[in-house]
């Protein structure tokens, strides 16, 4: 290919244009898809066992407290009754924009009318002040358990991506489209421009790969910080496993556009 040098430099300018928007674009769907995806991190937290281990907890503090107020655990575990704890409501209240520590006066509310219930129930008698105490150390225990804590940043990640994603798909599609059309007028073969398009797709590939390896490496996950302990744990999977789908599509589009212009070249040799 002979080219003048404004050419080659227009050219090799595009071919970036392309890569940095494909680089965008393949970026925002994979966070979308994965991190940002509440079937995704369900799955994850699946996979992890949260809500076993959040009930374990659970019954563990309530156990305490069952030796603190004499009131059985199985009155404090009716709350499951009123509360979906699958994979924690905390996790959906996340990525609703909402509290997700899960404590609250109306969960208070919950549990001082299950100890009264059950003492009205075997006609006992009760101080007021004692119960609305048990029931906010049952609310608080139960926060501990199935809340969720320290989730400023990625609460504040969820809103920023999710209020900036149609932007950011746009700009992207830009830089992969705009370039791709003055390519068409630069070259008149098609081979030719299918060559510089994957060459950008190859840079992109090699960038996904590289940052999912240098993010498992550099354990990215755990600046997060989030407790309890359980679901930093699940969170750290559901990044890794974000990282982990960065490299297999990285290598994928690494490795096709590197084969596919290994053939544009020798097919451009032969003429």
């Amino acid at each position: 290919m002979t080219l003048s040098k404004s050419r080659k430099a227009i050219c090799f300018i595009l071919t970036l244009l392309i890569a940095a928007g494909s680089i965008l674009l393949f970026g925002i769907s994979i966070t979308k898809s994965t991190l940002l995806s509440q079937k995704y991190m369900d799955y994850v937290f699946d996979k992890c066992n949260v809500s076993e281990q959040c009930e374990k907890a659970f019954k563990d503090q309530i156990s305490v407290l069952e030796a603190q107020s004499g009131i059985p655990s199985r009155v404090f575990d009716a709350v499951y009754k009123n509360n979906d704890i699958s994979n924690s409501s905390a996790l959906t209240r996340l990525y609703n924009q909402d509290n997700p520590d899960l404590y609250s006066n109306n969960q208070i509310a919950q549990f001082d009318s299950l100890c009264k219930e059950y003492l009205e129930g075997n006609n006992m008698q009760y101080d007021e002040a004692l119960i609305h105490n048990t029931a906010v150390k049952a609310a608080q225990a139960y926060s501990d358990c199935f809340g969720l804590k320290n989730t400023e940043a990625i609460a504040d990640f969820i809103s920023t991506f999710n209020s900036n994603y149609l932007h950011f798909l746009s700009i992207g599609i830009l830089l992969v489209a705009l370039p791709i059309i003055l390519l068409l007028v630069l070259f008149r073969r098609s081979r030719e421009i299918m060559f510089n398009i994957f060459v950008a797709f190859t840079v992109t590939g090699f960038t996904f790969t590289a940052a999912g390896i240098a993010s498992l490496i550099a354990r990215i996950s755990q600046g997060l910080n989030i407790s309890p302990q359980i679901y930093q744990t699940a969170f750290t999977s559901a990044v890794n496993g974000a990282c982990c789908v960065s490299i297999i599509l990285g290598v994928l589009l690494a490795a096709i556009s590197v084969f596919a212009n290994v053939k544009i070249t020798k097919s451009l040799d032969s003429k």
